[in-house]
């Protein structure tokens, strides 16, 4: 019997606060939270994450590809990217294949709320022989405490052109989508779970496509799970206090330009920016698969966030390199303009003289406010 371990994953940035727990001027109820506690934060995101269990292989193989990690309790941010995500069977004991574009990840927990994205295009997997793809996917979830210390969850999840063993489906928004269901896989789409507690806690996990293979018994029923694989998983969660005192404004997001356009010729990105200990941090993965130029972020030089009527715009200046190696000056404009996200822009300038945006095709910007001071 032999052992097999795979675990591919992607470093974070993390930033990361301090809190000052103090009692507002008005007291919420002491059923909704304790005026000692302080508001506590939890979130992760991961792009492709599976379990292959081989028929006679007792140690599963694991699957982590552009992961965040968990969220301090303290909250902070977490991003995770990757150009381009690879698994060959293998590497998998023949269980699965896997190919994708700019995979982005982000978690981030702060002020009143926690959120966490994942995004992924251009996906190709085969699960224990079933042939799945999907041209975008995304994953949203967030956490939000009210002005008493109530929390709320929300989620929601996107998948474009979503193809299983050749037929297509249409993904509508409602949670929990059965979309193949057999003896040998079961396939559900806008995966979500929530986790009960005190009215001061809010717990939601969204998985965008979640695909479990089973090995057929002789009769034909379901046997032994083989492979459980979910793309685009976004948490977060949050334990409503009184009050934090934490972080700067900045921004992430990532999906994909130029819509309408068919697949070959949307161009996709991942992008975050802000300040961290008073200097700019963040990054950029952008590919252009019409002329298949592909950019990859090497540091951010400044940051810069401006409210307009219809949200935020944030320009990021930084160092990138292109798929050649050579250097190369960038400046992203994203804009917030709203969720879902169906109004949000993106657009960049290579100083090298490549310019494009427009409106998101699919994904999310997302601007996270400064937290307010703390009295």
């Amino acid at each position: 019997m032999t052992r097999s371990t795979l675990i591919l994953a992607l470093g974070a940035v993390v930033v990361a606060g301090c809190e000052r727990p103090t009692a507002p001027a008005i007291l919420p109820n002491a059923d909704v939270v304790s005026a000692a506690s302080a508001t506590t934060f939890s979130g992760e995101a991961t792009v492709v994450q599976a379990q292959l269990t081989p028929l006679g292989v007792l140690t599963p193989i694991g699957v982590n590809l552009a992961a965040t990690g968990a969220l301090p309790t303290s909250g902070g941010a977490l991003n995770s990217t990757l150009l381009q995500l690879n698994v060959t069977k293998e590497q998998t004991a023949g269980l699965l294949s896997l190919d994708a574009l700019v995979g982005h990840a982000h978690t981030v927990g702060q002020g009143k709320q926690s959120r966490a994205q994942a995004t992924v295009a251009t996906l190709d997997v085969d699960v224990a022989g079933n042939r799945i793809g999907a041209t975008f996917l995304e994953a949203l979830a967030s956490a939000v405490c009210d002005a008493v210390g109530g929390a709320t969850a929300t989620g929601s999840s996107v998948i474009t052109d979503l193809v299983v063993n050749g037929t297509g489906y249409s993904v509508g928004t409602q949670p929990n989508q059965v979309i193949v269901d057999i003896a040998t896989l079961r396939v559900i789409a806008n995966e979500q779970t929530r986790k009960s507690g005190s009215t001061s806690d809010g717990d939601i996990t969204v998985n965008a496509l979640h695909v479990t293979a089973y090995a057929p018994n002789q009769d034909g029923s379901r046997g032994a799970q083989l492979a459980d694989v979910i793309i685009a998983s976004a948490h977060a969660d949050v334990h409503c206090g009184l009050c934090t005192d934490q972080g700067d404004d900045f921004t992430t997001g990532g999906g994909w330009i130029t819509a309408g356009a068919a697949p070959q010729g949307r161009k996709n990105f991942a992008v975050a920016g802000g300040y961290k200990n008073s200097q700019p941090w963040g990054h950029l993965t952008y590919l252009d698969k019409a002329t298949g130029l592909r950019v990859k972020g090497t540091g951010v030089l400044t940051y810069k966030s401006t409210p307009t009527d219809k949200g935020t715009t944030s320009v990021i200046d930084g160092t990138a390199q292109l798929d050649d190696g050579s250097p190369v000056r960038y400046t992203a404009t994203v804009m917030d303009n709203g969720e879902p996200g169906d109004t949000d822009e993106f657009w960049i300038d290579l100083h090298n003289g490549y310019k494009s945006g427009g409106v998101l095709g699919g994904g999310n910007i997302q601007f996270h406010q400064k937290p307010s001071r703390c009295p």
